[in-house]
């Protein structure tokens, strides 16, 4: 139980649940400071008169919503992915396929400049010290930069292939990296991951930990800050239509502290994005340097070819995600470590030794 409760103090889950559950609750009493109850609670937090034990009930909310931010992040994850509604729409679907598909236009169109500039300088490479030449092969570094750029960017956004493509961007960029194991090594990432993680070690489990808190801490003030947003409107409209123009000394208000928190939701969702792709590089490194070790924990000797890697892989990823087990007659398994059997001389050589312990006062 202690241990479990070291884990709700470390830095992952304090920047992760805890500044989001802070920042979003301040936030929410704020934009609604004209509800009495919601007042008093945020003066007496922030006051000087019986400032501990007002601040302890203030922190303990924050407390408890962050545990609550905790057990529904995944939930949060696959509502701002696309699976989930509002989000699963079959339009937006269609706009992120569009998106990926005008990104590999242009890297289709990048690379036939490429080929062209290529043939330009071929055909010039006799006369390297004109004008014309350079010009040919400042251009092709120029385009083949921006083919480079594109060509990771479209990597790093989309998954490979154009039925994988969910609803949002911000799926997409996590569904690109989910997939790398899958393209690279025919891994099954969702189902071999947790596998993984028993190999990885302790400080690469922190560097993973520490890049996965800032989306999380992202995440949190998307689904704080849109609520915050939909409760204030809600009420400015409420009272808009209760007493039209004669609440209207608080309509402003209300609007703008409305708007003001889905411009943060919005401003956090484009950040969750950009803190994602991070995240990913740290994940496909984990596959990167530890796949092997798993293979040895499973008890066999990991191919030394590619395509037997792949087909190593996609036979456990198999077995992992259907309970289908394994055909392992092809694979080297480890032999077990046996100790060496212990000779008569073995026995002389320990009875002298300890006898000179004896003799050193050992």
């Amino acid at each position: 139980m202690l241990s479990g409760l070291s884990k709700l103090l470390d830095k992952a889950f304090i920047l992760g649940f805890f500044l989001p559950a802070l920042l979003g609750f301040t936030g929410f009493l704020a934009a609604n400071a004209d509800i009495p109850a919601f007042c008093d609670l945020l003066l007496k937090a922030t006051s000087d008169s019986d400032k501990v034990g007002s601040l302890f009930s203030f922190l303990i909310i924050v407390w408890v919503l962050s545990l609550i931010l905790l057990v529904l992040n995944n939930w949060f994850y696959q509502v701002l992915e696309g699976y989930k509604w509002p989000f699963n729409r079959e339009a937006w679907k269609r706009d992120e396929r569009n998106r990926r598909n005008r990104q590999l236009d242009l890297i289709e169109r990048l690379r036939t400049e490429l080929a062209t500039e290529n043939s330009t300088i071929e055909r010039l490479k006799a006369s390297k010290e004109s004008l014309e030449y350079r010009k040919a092969e400042s251009n092709r570094a120029t385009v083949r930069a921006r083919l480079y750029r594109n060509q990771e960017r479209n990597a790093r956004d989309f998954p490979r292939h154009e039925n994988l493509v969910l609803p949002t961007a911000f799926g997409n960029t996590l569904r690109a990296f989910e997939g790398y194991s899958s393209e690279v090594y025919k891994v099954d990432s969702i189902f071999v991951w947790p596998r993984l993680l028993a190999v990885i070690p302790k400080d690469y489990q922190a560097i993973i930990a520490d890049a996965r808190a800032p989306v999380d801490f992202l995440v949190g003030l998307v689904v704080l800050g849109t609520f915050t947003s939909i409760f204030t409107l809600v009420r400015a409209i409420d009272i808009w239509l209760a007493d039209g123009l004669a609440g209207n000394y608080l309509l402003a208000d209300l609007f703008q502290n409305a708007a003001i928190a889905a411009a943060i939701a919005a401003i956090a969702y484009r950040l969750a994005i950009l803190e994602a792709r991070s995240w990913g590089d740290v994940v496909k490194s984990a596959f990167d340097l530890y796949l092997p070790a798993l293979a040895e924990k499973l008890g066999f000797v990991l191919p030394t070819s590619q395509a037997a890697q792949r087909e190593f892989w996609a036979a456990w990823s198999t077995q992992f995600r259907f309970h289908a087990p394994a055909n392992t007659a092809w694979w080297t398994r480890i032999k077990p470590v046996t100790p060496a059997a212990t000779t008569k001389a073995d026995w002389e050589a320990t009875d002298s030794a300890g006898e000179s312990d004896e003799v050193r006062g050992g």
